[in-house]
Order: structure tokens, then sequence, then C-alpha cells
């Protein structure tokens, strides 16, 4: 059996006792994962205490290429751990598979992740025993799909890569986009950070302290809807003075009949009755159909007035989208 092979039997008996001696370095496709929060790494070091080591620690090249943290909980509380060799395939698609999904990762980790991750070479394609390099060959559009995010954060998360600050994305310090601005508009400070002469932090504030501040965008001023009014015309007032000469009219023909007055005089009476009440029927008309068109002109600019309020509440959501998104920058 290979002295990098412990099984259970074999710490039960004692048999390779000597392995706890064995200093495993991480390998970098395992170095590529954030590491475990102080709090998860006390619990799993009471769980190994209490209950053993029930996964197995796979190692490759002499590093641990999973199980990093179980490996440093069996060393701390002094179990001798379980180590078995990877004698798998792809050691890439191995550590993705079984660790990009599953950790609690938000998109620019797991962006910088898969970056790192793939960009390994392996076999004797890889440039030395712990180096992690960008495959120039290897697609975004794979990388992306691969970490469930998208082309644009890939992009980013590999000039980042390249300047060295994949770290500060891995451990949540830098979002992609943050990452890729510092290298691009200040790269002597991505220098800093990638050599750990400052924190991304403060790197990142100076570089805000530089950019002037945005101006402002003029107000807008958005359009209005003018209130309807109605027209000029006073119908009521017509329909009242057509209502008073009818009855003048109408009193005027009851004393020509009650005096017998020549029937000629009647018949002009009766015309002048006959068209007072044809001008009124006209009026009461129209003042309907006036009153009908009022009605749905203010129905419709009740609509016009709704729609331009939701119109100013969307553009109002939107500058505060931009400008926290400039903020962020």
């Amino acid at each position: 059996m290979d002295n990098l092979s412990v099984s259970p039997q074999d710490r039960a008996t004692g048999t390779h006792a000597q392995d706890l001696a064995v200093d495993f370095p991480q390998h970098p496709l395992s170095a590529a994962f954030p590491a475990m929060s102080a709090h998860d790494f006390s619990a799993l070091v009471e769980s190994i205490k209490t209950h053993g080591q029930r996964v197995s620690i796979k190692i490759l090249d002499g590093m641990v290429l999973d199980g990093w943290h179980r490996y440093r909980a069996c060393l701390e509380c002094g179990k001798e751990p379980w180590t078995e060799l990877y004698t798998g395939g792809n050691a890439e698609r191995f550590v993705i598979e079984l660790n990009l999904l599953r950790r609690h990762l938000d998109a620019s980790q797991r962006a910088a992740v898969a970056v790192a991750v793939n960009g390994w070479r392996t076999g004797a394609f890889r440039p030395s025993a712990q180096e992690i390099c960008i495959n120039a060959d290897l697609s975004s559009e794979k990388i992306a799909s691969q970490a469930n995010v998208s082309v644009r954060t890939v992009e980013q998360a590999k000039i980042a890569h390249k300047a060295g600050l994949s770290e500060q994305i891995r451990d949540g310090k830098a979002s992609a986009q943050a990452a890729e601005h510092l290298v691009k508009k200040a790269p002597e400070l991505a220098k800093q950070v990638a050599s750990g002469e400052r924190d991304f932090a403060s790197a990142n504030a100076e570089l805000k302290a530089r950019a002037p501040a945005p101006a402002k965008p003029p107000k807008r001023e958005l359009p209005t809807v003018a209130a309807y009014e109605p027209p000029a015309r006073d119908y009521e007032g017509e329909l009242s003075e057509l209502h008073g000469e009818l009855a003048e009219n109408q009193a005027e023909l009851i004393a020509l009949r009650a005096g017998s007055i020549d029937p000629v005089l009647q018949s002009q009476a009766r015309e002048e009755i006959n068209g007072i009440l044809a001008a009124l029927a006209e009026a009461e008309r129209e003042l309907s159909l006036e009153r009908t068109l009022h009605n749905a002109l203010k129905a419709q600019q009740s609509t016009y007035d709704y729609q331009l309020n939701d119109w100013k509440r969307r553009c109002a959501s939107l500058e505060r989208k931009l400008a926290k998104k400039e903020r962020g920058l």
C-alpha cells in the first residue's frame, strides 16, 4: 500500500501512525476555493473529535486535492487523517463538481473559482507544481455555463486573475466587476493589492477619490397633460332663454285665441312657437352630446394621468439604480 493512502483499518491498528508527521500542502485546485469560516471549522473539529473522520482526504501529487479542512481538523484534534490517492481522471472537473455549486458562493466567487480551476494544466502541460495559469484556449462560454454565471462575469474574473486579484474575489473582498475596474483604471493600485502591500478596500477607495464626482444629469421635465376644459358656449343659459321665449309666445297665443284676434296673427304666433320648440330641442340634443363628450374626455384624461405618474415612478427608480451603480464602481 502506498504510504500516502491510509485506510480506516490502518488508522485503527496504528499501521501508518508515522503518516501523522507527513505535512501535505494544499493543492492549488483546492486552494482556488474560499476557506471555511472559523466558526464552521471549529464545528468540524468538534465533529471529528466526537464521531471521527467519515470522508477520506484525496491526495494528488503529494498535495491535498480534496478535504483540506478535514485534514487540518484531524491534525488539530490529534487524529490521524484518513487519506487516499486520487486515481480519477480530470482533477479540475472533480473539484468543480464536488465543490463549486454546493458551496454558498456568489456569482463573482463562482466565476473566479471556475477560471482558476479551469486554468490549471495537469500532467505534461502543467508549467510547474504549484502554478495556476490561464488557458488561452479555454472558452469563456463553457466556464460561464459550468459556474452558472454570465460570460461577462467570467471575462471580468479572467482579467482580475491575470492581475493576481483572484483571491480578493474568491474571499468575497471584491466583486469581479470592481476588480476589473481597478485593474483597468489603476493598474499600479492593482499591483499593490496583488503583492499584499495594501487591501482591496483601501485601493478601491483611493480610486474612487481620484475620479471626479459624476455630474448630476439635468432634471428632466416630463410632459404634462393639460386638464380638459369644456367649451365656452353656455348651453344652460341658452336653454333658459329659449324656455323664457317659449313661455311668452305661448301666453301671447292664448291671448290671441281669447280675443278673437286676426287668424293671420294667430298663425304667425304658432310659427314662432314651433320655431322656438325646434330650437329648444336642438339645444337640448347638443347639450346631451356635449356632456357625453365631456365625460369621455375626463375619463381619458384620468388614464393619461395614471400612465404619466407610472412613467415618472419608473424614471425615478432607474435614476436611483444608476446613481447606486455609479457609487459602487
